[in-house]
């Protein structure tokens, strides 16, 4: 009996460590063209860190970073705010080296497996999409089919511009459609039980960083690893 009860507390814990990450994303009934209204949910939205560094010995710069999330149903709205201590935006067009910039990036596996969408943004709102199988295919996307469909609201002028030395605060907000998993049927976020993970990066800011929401066991810095992205319900 005794072992059995041990057993069962070991697997508790390690439920609990295993879910420690997992987020629930509500569904609010607005119109994302109403900024305003946007902006007012947002402000009742718990906001979520971005705060693991996985690999402090080689990247011991940590920015602060957090997001806030919900979804209409037809629009995922994620609303990133970052500080850090230099600011890049290179990357002038949708499908460039956004990550080599001051990047925040969102990425998600529909099935919970190793397939999965990295969206990726510089801090002007410039874009990075592709659909891939970890270790396998990459299918980049086109402007036609995913691009356009996303509106961006970056705090910062939408310029690009060389590295800048100096404390920035700057904020970016994406409106995702569900059509713009473009390999998938999906019209809608309801009801979306899926695996994500939320990084913030840039490779060639003053200090390069590699920060993730849920945390990442490799020896090197690495955000294309499904198996640690976590649970993410949407309502």
């Amino acid at each position: 009996m005794k072992v059995k009860v041990l057993i069962a507390a070991v697997l508790l814990m390690c439920s609990i460590a295993i879910n420690t990450f997992s987020m629930n994303i509500k569904k609010v009934n607005v119109n994302v063209n109403d900024l305003a209204a946007v902006e007012s949910v947002l402000n009742g939205v718990e906001a979520v860190k971005i705060s693991n560094n996985n690999w402090p010995n080689d990247f011991p710069y940590s920015p602060e970073v957090c997001f806030k999330a919900f979804h209409n149903g037809e629009y995922l709205v994620i609303k990133y705010f970052v500080t850090e201590e230099s600011t890049r935006a290179e990357a002038s067009e949708d499908g460039g080296k956004v990550w080599l910039d001051s990047c925040v990036e969102c990425f998600i596996s529909p099935e919970s497996d190793n397939r999965y969408y990295n969206i990726e943004a510089n801090c002007i709102g410039v874009l990075h999409i592709s659909s891939r199988v970890a270790g396998g295919d990459v299918t980049f996307a086109e402007s036609a089919n995913c691009y356009d469909l996303i509106q961006r609201y970056p705090s910062m002028k939408a310029e690009p511009f060389s590295l800048r030395d100096g404390e920035c605060s700057w904020e970016l907000m994406l409106v995702i459609p569900a059509k713009a998993l473009f390999e998938d049927n999906l019209t809608t976020w309801d009801g979306l039980n899926c695996t994500m993970n939320f990084y913030k990066c840039g490779d060639k800011t003053k200090r390069a960083h590699y920060l993730s929401w849920a945390p990442i066991d490799m020896p090197k810095p690495n955000f294309h690893v499904p198996q640690f992205f976590d649970t993410v319900i949407f309502e």
